[in-house]
């Protein structure tokens, strides 16, 4: 994320939770929100970082959310959940 010239700080929702990273592009001016969970699989983690990252999406107004798992791979409510290896190719 450094690499790519991107300033990265954290989110703090007002509920307690946090996203990871939030990413502004310095060049493209463009910013996202990625959550890094090793499994999406169980129900409760599962809930954890969407609910997390829907309310910082929803608090900032950043619609590009992506989690970076070790191999769960989809889409759900608008937010990409990425394997590691294929987002570190990206």
């Amino acid at each position: 994320m450094r690499r790519k010239g991107g300033k990265i700080s954290y989110i703090a929702n007002d509920d307690g939770t946090e996203v990871d990273f939030h990413v502004h592009d310095k060049v493209s001016r463009k910013e996202s929100l990625i959550q890094v969970s090793y499994a999406m699989s169980d129900a409760a983690t599962f809930g954890r970082e969407m609910n997390a990252l829907k309310l910082a999406r929803d608090e900032t107004g950043i619609r590009d959310c992506t989690i970076v798992t070790w191999d769960d791979e989809g889409e759900s409510d608008g937010i990409r959940i990425v394997p590691a290896w294929k987002w570190l190719l990206a």
